[in-house]
């Protein structure tokens, strides 16, 4: 089974570009073709709803380094969802550079429709390569908690360094996924006696969440044993899903 890796959060580290809203989306006629696999229909999707504006930020971004766009993408050959490969290719068009599909997402995770413990706990991991000190933008087709880009993130920056994050659909107000030093404080304040627990299960501390994985914790208002126990559940409600 790959590792599941993350990286530390730089304390500039941008905002993720979201583009619009989930209903921009769900709403277009192509959504569903899109989620099961059409590209075709996932590019119709992708040039109508991507914004000039999120063009223009990404571009602020890019600062006119030669960075790539890597897409959340599956590794299976048909019937996934091809919204963030579609995205891909049509930023790489609009903003003059490449997109790479050498990083494969490997494990199917089932998190649509899911709660945030699940999401938590069931985070994709990925394989693949870049050239050594390649500059990426990760590219999804939207933005929940923001696990999956922070999984995307740690392992690309075994090769080079992240530079943006853009999302397709998703809520303005889960932008940062950089994690706060006040957020961090207040989760260890509350939960600290299951950090170590914690690292033992995913191989990486408290520090290496997005801002809103550790807010659904906090907020959550749960002891530290319950929210272990939410936790150990929602891993194994995956396993059975799976099949064992």
């Amino acid at each position: 089974m790959a590792a599941i890796i993350r990286s530390s959060w730089a304390e500039d580290f941008p905002d993720v570009v979201v583009d619009c809203d989930l209903a921009a989306a769900t709403g277009h006629s192509q959504y569903v073709a899109a989620k099961g696999g059409s590209m075709q229909a996932a590019l119709e999707i992708a040039d109508a709803i991507i914004s000039d504006e999120a063009v223009g930020a990404l571009k602020g971004l890019l600062n006119g380094r030669p960075a790539v766009l890597v897409p959340v993408y599956g590794i299976e050959a048909s019937g996934a969802n091809k919204l963030p490969l579609a995205a891909a290719v049509v930023l790489a068009a609009r903003l003059g550079i490449q997109w790479e599909e050498t990083i494969i997402q490997v494990t199917k995770v089932g998190r649509t429709g899911q709660d945030g413990w699940y999401r938590l706990a069931n985070a994709p991991a990925f394989e693949g390569s870049l050239p050594d000190g390649t500059l990426t933008v990760l590219v999804d087709d939207t933005l929940t908690q923001g696990g999956t880009f922070a999984s995307l993130k740690g392992h690309v920056e075994e090769f080079g360094r992240v530079i943006g994050i853009y999302a397709l659909t998703g809520k303005q107000y889960s932008r940062q996924l950089r994690l706060s030093e006040e957020t961090l404080i207040k989760l260890r304040d509350k939960y600290g006696e299951i950090e170590e627990w914690w690292e033992s299960q995913f191989e990486y501390d408290f520090a290496k969440l997005t801002e809103w994985e550790a807010r659904y914790i906090l907020h959550s208002k749960r002891t530290a044993d319950e929210v272990r126990d939410r936790v150990i559940k929602a891993r194994q409600k995956r396993v059975d899903a799976m099949g064992g």
